[in-house]
């Protein structure tokens, strides 16, 4: 008898073991199959549907109008299954065209209305061209909807599109269209699938406008992080003591402007944080209440400059700008620090075609704030230099070739300058042969305005006001021969003392 419970009990082990080894392998044979299709160039086409659902990728601006429909009466939830299937066909057509992928459109077109874009795809292809386009806004009116609620028809007006056109991966072609479109939609599947697109007014895009060539305010600034909360820190354990303690020294030490920097993913990206939004306006109320302005450096540590983000971007502009636009602090906007130090990664057409875009919405806006763009390098200054209102470069090299540096700049433009960044740092140690001191930044800082005097420099703004105990080891690694230079860039040491560098921060009147 205890011989036959016993080869029960086994016989129970094995079957656990069994039951226990094949739910492993159904988990990782599912696991294996989902890696599989995130990578195997097929991410999007086999799973976009399921992926649209959840995730927010496409997102341009969207009016919809149901005043004069005909036909059966519309509900609120027809409309917005209408409002995001249709809109949801504009991103997968332009992944589509983007990535030569036909499988993306098939479940937000009919089967008629496939065949158009895959012949454009299959022609594409062919020629090793894509097309990277995206659309900036949408007024719906649904004019028609039928009784037997399977069709839709809509006018799409005044569609703000972007659109350039590689071969071989280099651009071809660009150009900016507003269109408008009238579409017939058909409900099949639980899909509204798109049966007729086609475009026929097309209107000029209003040329950019430039603010002023020439500027009232002497911007005399310095950029600035909180010397215990530096970096993302700032805003997500934000201060609004220390902030306003710091902007009443900065007014004291005879300083007029203070740059910030907005990163993107810390405010929330495309759905920016109430929170982070209030920390802004109240950084802006202190600046004003210590009568001092402020520049603001949108999308810092940003580097997608894919079309098809554009919308999400565009979301983030809108959000923070017309929170802000009227805040009598506000002096400047700057699209992106040191974008040009991106060049070489992310494809330099590509970051330019992006700045251009922000450029253009942020003015869109904002029609009275000035617009730059902080600018790594000098030589880079050119670039874009009609669009925008200021001209801004960082300036880390010697004192002794800032002049030419300087006048190749000033050679190219009538625009107002700012050196928007520079500075040196008094970290000194075997890793820099000890070769710095606070008495050579002092120097350097001396030497620095005695250029900026003798060549009528109206605006520059220096790194930074403080030393820091301690920098964000995500940013800058934790190799000393990094941070140490990184947390030694201040006028103030990390003992709240003034450093012999201060004397030149601001060495000559208003």
């Amino acid at each position: 008898m205890k011989r036959l419970h016993w080869n029960q009990r086994k016989t129970k082990q094995i079957l656990v073991i069994i039951v226990f080894l094949l739910t492993n392998f159904a988990v990782i044979s599912l696991l294996s199959t989902i890696y599989y299709e995130f990578n195997s160039g097929a991410d999007r086409s086999n799973l976009l549907h399921i992926d649209l659902k959840f995730n927010n990728y496409y997102l341009p601006k969207i009016n919809i109008y149901t005043e004069n429909t005909e036909g059966r009466k519309l509900n609120e939830e027809i409309i917005k299954n209408i409002r995001e299937d249709y809109i949801k066909s504009w991103y997968v057509r332009k992944y589509a065209l983007q990535n030569n992928d036909a499988k993306a459109i098939e479940d937000f077109y009919t089967d008629s209305a496939q065949v158009k874009i895959k012949r454009i795809i299959n022609n594409n292809a062919k020629s090793k061209i894509t097309i990277h386009s995206t659309s900036l806004n949408h007024n719906l009116n649904i004019r028609f909807f039928s009784e037997d609620g399977q069709v839709a028809y809509v006018n799409d007006s005044k569609v703000h599109e972007q659109t350039f056109f590689y071969q071989q991966n280099q651009l071809i072609h660009q150009e900016k269209t507003i269109k408008n479109y009238k579409a017939i939609l058909l409900l099949e599947d639980g899909f509204w699938r798109v049966r007729h697109l086609v475009s026929d007014t097309v209107y000029k895009p209003e040329k950019d406008t430039v603010k002023t060539k020439d500027y009232p305010f002497n911007i005399k600034g310095i950029n600035y992080y909180p010397q215990k909360k530096p970096w993302f820190k700032f805003w997500n354990a934000y201060d609004s003591l220390v902030v306003n303690k710091d902007f009443s020294l900065i007014k004291k030490l005879g300083l007029n402007a203070i740059r910030i920097f907005i990163p993107y993913e810390v405010f929330g990206k495309e759905k920016v944080l109430t929170t982070h939004l209030n920390h802004l306006k109240t950084t802006l109320d202190i600046a004003q209440k210590n009568n001092i302005k402020i520049i603001v450096t949108f999308f810092d540590f940003y580097s997608n400059y894919e079309v098809l983000d554009y919308t999400l971007c565009d979301r983030h502009l809108e959000t923070i700008i017309t929170h802000i636009k009227n805040h009598p602090a506000l002096i400047q906007y700057d699209v992106k620090n040191e974008p040009d130090l991106d060049f070489k990664i992310h494809n330099k057409q590509k970051v330019i075609n992006w700045l251009d875009f922000v450029i253009q919405q942020v003015k869109n806006y904002d029609k009275n704030t000035p617009v730059t763009i902080g600018w790594y390098a000098p030589e880079s200054t050119s670039i874009l230099e009609k669009k925008v209102d200021f001209i801004s470069f960082h300036y880390y090299k010697s004192p002794e070739k800032f002049k030419d540096a300087y006048l190749m700049v000033k050679e190219k433009t009538n625009k107002p300058i700012v050196i928007q960044e520079f500075g040196r740092h008094s970290y000194n140690s075997i890793w820099n042969l000890y070769s710095h001191s606070e008495k050579k930044q002092a120097a350097y800082h001396k030497e620095m305005q005695t250029n900026f005097k003798s060549l009528g420099v109206k605006h520059f703004v220096s790194w930074t006001l403080y030393d820091f105990p301690e920098i964000d080891a995500s940013i800058f690694g934790r190799a000393p021969y990094k941070t140490g230079p990184q947390k030694h860039y201040g006028f103030i040491d990390v003992n709240g003392q003034l450093k012999p560098s201060s004397k030149y921060i601001i060495p000559y009147a208003n």
